[in-house]
């Protein structure tokens, strides 16, 4: 948990550096995010954002997330697990 400059606690992944700029980390499946900016409230909702996109470009890296249905999905993601169960068991 980070805390501004007057010790107040700001929430996971958020800290104030020394010169009152604040910094918002995280990292997703072992890529780094960080975000700067001057207002926490704002910087907070562009975290959850970021890391959201990032989520989302992991689902299916490649293919394109925002053009895929919810069958193409499943569809996809079904026919990897069975081959990997297969290739388990044999």
């Amino acid at each position: 948990m980070g805390k501004d400059l007057k010790g107040k606690e700001l929430g996971r992944g958020l800290s104030q550096r020394p010169d009152g700029r604040y910094i918002a980390r995280a990292q997703v499946e072992g890529k780094p995010i960080t975000l700067y900016g001057w207002n926490a409230t704002q910087l907070k909702k562009d975290l959850a954002a970021a890391v959201d996109a990032a989520k989302r470009d992991n689902l299916m890296p490649e293919v394109d997330g925002s053009k895929i249905t919810l069958n193409e999905w499943f569809v996809h993601k079904f026919s990897f697990s069975t081959i990997l169960y297969i290739q388990m068991n044999i």
